[in-house]
């Protein structure tokens, strides 16, 4: 897998961990971050547990998770053909981190 430039960028933004985009069955077409893989990981999860629930609750157009605990948070969003995924600690400016993402 070759690093994408412009997701290795948003990673020396102050508190980003980590990036990472999947193809819609799972697998990790682009990482960047420490923690990338790890979110990684669990993006296709993610995504197939907030259509269920978006469904349930009448939202079939549900377009961002955004999972947050005390130190961390991870915004899970399909991109284009992809899956995106951005982990953030409390340092991070999220608006300004997603506004960064490249173009699917």
């Amino acid at each position: 897998m070759t690093p994408n430039k412009a997701l290795t960028e948003l990673t020396s933004m102050p508190g980003v961990l980590g990036v990472v985009t999947c193809s819609q069955d799972g697998g990790i077409t682009s990482c960047a971050g420490d923690e990338a893989e790890l979110l990684g990981g669990i993006l296709g999860h993610l995504d197939q547990t907030s259509r269920l629930i978006g469904e349930c609750l009448g939202l079939e157009s549900l377009q961002e998770v955004r999972l947050m605990g005390k130190t961390l948070t991870a915004v899970c969003f399909p991109r284009g053909d992809e899956l995106c995924g951005v982990l953030v600690d409390r340092k991070a400016q999220l608006a300004d981190v997603l506004a960064r993402l490249p173009n699917a």
